[in-house]
């Protein structure tokens, strides 16, 4: 009787506790890997679009120059707009998924140039 027992002791509120705590954990792991990852094909045409908008970035090529690069790496699959106007744009809406990157370019005389790439998919 005099000696000490070693170990834990749990009352019912606590063991509930944990219970809901450990239950609470599960369902947010559960939740978070249910969510939508990204496919490797959406991570490549988002890497094509951002080397692209690179190039141009660094040579600024003409509109028929960036879509004509454009058709090289996408085909007819891709939307180009410029400072708000479409200069190519696919009428085809038979595309599940598209995938869109902005540029925005000052030039030497400090103008404000928008760029938006938008690949279908």
């Amino acid at each position: 009787m005099g000696r000490d027992k070693a170990g834990f002791i749990f009352s019912v509120d606590s063991t509930i506790a944990l219970l809901t705590i450990a239950a609470s954990a599960a369902m947010v792991f559960y939740l978070l890997a249910a969510l939508k990852q990204p496919r490797i094909e959406e991570l490549l045409i988002l890497q094509k679009e951002h080397d692209l908008m690179k190039h141009w970035l660094l040579q600024n090529p003409s509109q028929q120059e960036m879509i004509e690069q454009a058709e090289k790496l996408f085909g007819k699959n891709f939307s180009l707009e410029i400072d708000g106007q479409n200069f190519f744009a696919n009428s085809n809406s038979d595309f599940k998924n598209s995938i869109s990157s902005k540029l925005l370019l000052i030039d030497r005389d400090l103008k404000v140039r928008e760029i938006v790439l938008t690949v279908y998919d």
